[in-house]
């Protein structure tokens, strides 16, 4: 094997036990665990990152008995908060996130987590029960699928792309992710999606939970509701005064909804573009105690001066289907370690 391969080939690092190298300087107090959908791997494959989205509930529950063997004390948010803030823990901690507010964290993650009584947090978008998301993402990929020849307009020009295979269907997802993640307002994504005739917003309306939903669930001592914004859009390319609607609207919604404070808030796609120092200020501003982006990272007791840009680790299946101990390349810090050019806290 090539010294080039070997800098990241995930194999060799899980074969060679790199990952305990990094573990006293990288592996922190604690993680926060990064999900969006639990549900069955679906009858067609997904492209692009869509395949990152979905976990199956075995898979989580594999990661909860994962972290318990591991010594790990699986926690709240607000315990999690908690620690950073007195700087006291017995051991290290674990935080369930899930983001977006899907209907399958109701049916299929609620029950895993009640079962093995671990506690978690969905972050919900208000556009997702308002049924106002466009889920472009599942759009686009269908779109991909169904057609040999696909046509978006982007910049005022109308481009037209051939995807008859499945390596050009990938490789037009991947062009068409960055013109999405950053489109300014849902006219935008319609727009881009010029070629997609049946309802943009049939897959919110299946996927989605409900606001009736939410509010069960906000009842359990094990769920924290958190907010995620109105219209789960990129902050960073929003007016200043459209950021504070976003983040102070959606925590206005989601309160009044479940009758509860909102205390923790995630960023939209979350990445170093998405969301910066601008968004972490609004963000204090609002009276939210923590917040967490989609940088890859653990969390160190210097966090507590950071609890508004606070890292996750990403639990993908595409990653992790083969073993379950490949999650401590991350949790021990050594990918956060390798992605971060060894910086530990992830900020801006």
């Amino acid at each position: 094997m090539s010294w080039k391969r070997a800098a990241t080939d995930h194999d060799f690092w899980f074969r060679a036990r790199v990952n305990l190298l990094a573990k006293p300087m990288y592996a922190g107090i604690g993680s926060i665990l990064a999900f969006h959908r639990v549900c069955p791997r679906p009858e067609r494959a997904r492209l692009g990152f869509n395949k990152d989205l979905e976990v199956t509930p075995e898979l989580l529950e594999e990661t909860i008995r994962f972290c318990k063997d591991k010594g790990y004390d699986l926690v709240s948010l607000d315990q999690a908060y908690q620690t950073l803030k007195t700087g006291k823990s017995a051991k290290k901690f674990v935080v369930f996130t899930l983001d977006d507010g899907y209907l399958d964290n109701y049916t299929n993650a609620l029950p895993i987590f009640k079962k093995h009584n671990v506690p978690f947090t969905i972050y919900v978008a208000t556009c997702f029960p308002d049924r106002e998301a466009i889920l472009w993402w599942y759009v686009l990929e269908e779109l991909l699928w169904e057609r040999d020849e696909l046509e978006v307009e982007l910049e005022n020009t109308v481009v037209r792309y051939d995807c008859s295979t499945r390596a050009q269907k990938e490789q037009v997802f991947e062009i068409l992710v960055g013109y999405l993640t950053f489109a300014k307002d849902e006219a935008e994504l319609r727009t881009i999606l010029r070629d997609y005739s049946p309802d943009l917003y049939s897959h919110v309306r299946e996927l989605a939970l409900s606001w009736d939903q939410i509010a069960q669930m906000a009842k359990d001592p094990l769920i924290t509701i958190g907010a995620h914004s109105s219209r789960h859009l990129a902050l960073s390319k929003l007016t200043l005064e459209e950021v504070k609607a976003e983040v102070s609207g959606s925590k206005v919604a989601v309160e009044k909804k479940i009758g509860r404070p909102v205390q923790h808030f995630a960023y939209p796609y979350g990445g170093k573009q998405a969301a910066g120092a601008r968004e972490f200020q609004i963000v204090k501003e609002c009276g939210f105690k923590t917040a967490t982006t989609t940088r890859t990272g653990n969390i160190f007791s210097s966090h507590k001066e950071n609890l508004q840009c606070l890292p996750r680790i990403p639990v993908h299946e595409t990653e992790l289907n083969k073993n379950i101990e490949y999650l401590s390349l991350w949790m021990d810090g050594l990918i956060p370690c390798h992605e971060n050019s060894f910086q530990r806290v992830m900020t801006v």
